[in-house]
């Protein structure tokens, strides 16, 4: 016997053909092709919508790469190391920190960045200093220094302004460990450690 008589490809299905089935598989059949007709046109209408997250998702990345590399080349390039014998810097009494931490606060809303976070670093000795250490690491070992650490968000030219003016300030030795970090297009997150002149209680 003949197997090719009995039994049909699927090649050989015409559309006349399969309306002369079994309702069943008939139905069966037409059920398959609908769902695979709708998958295909959920697929296609979403593909759009997929490929602009992607899109958008591309360019945050970027955006946060372009932040980080041109954020701290700008902030390297503008910040300046005080030395600490430099004869005009003016150290901060105990008894005005308090008020010195309020006006660092509020310059930096006045440049339109917020939240701002100041944390004071304690004073931690150390008996065997370094000189080969990082200079951050030096300051912190002197107890005639101050340290905070500044965490802040908002526009990244903004906060290159601050950080640039805020090195300038007879107080202020030196703005160490700058980070920032891209949170969308318009906003940065910015993490530095900053070392001031700590004066004798008035």
């Amino acid at each position: 016997m003949n197997q090719s008589n009995d039994w049909h490809t699927w090649a050989q299905l015409d559309l006349a053909e399969i309306m002369n089935w079994p309702s069943t598989p008939r139905r069966l059949l037409l059920l398959l092709a609908s769902l695979t007709v709708i998958a295909l046109v959920a697929v296609l209408s979403l593909m759009p919508l997929w490929q602009a997250v992607q899109a958008k998702q591309s360019q945050t990345n970027t955006l946060q790469q372009q932040y980080r590399q041109s954020a701290q080349l700008k902030a390297q390039q503008s910040l300046e190391i005080h030395d600490m014998r430099v004869q005009d810097q003016r150290p901060i009494s105990v008894q005005d920190i308090p008020q010195w931490y309020t006006d660092l606060v509020t310059s930096a809303t006045d440049q339109q960045l917020h939240p701002v976070s100041l944390t004071p670093v304690p004073f931690k000795e150390v008996t065997t200093p370094n000189q080969n250490i990082h200079l951050a690491d030096q300051l912190a070992a002197d107890s005639g220094v101050g340290q905070l650490t500044i965490e802040l968000e908002g526009n990244y030219a903004n906060v290159l302004t601050w950080t640039h003016e805020l090195a300038k300030r007879p107080e202020i030795i030196s703005l160490e460990r700058l980070t920032i970090n891209g949170l969308d297009a318009n906003k940065v997150r910015a993490k530095m450690q900053l070392f001031f002149i700590k004066g004798a209680a008035k």
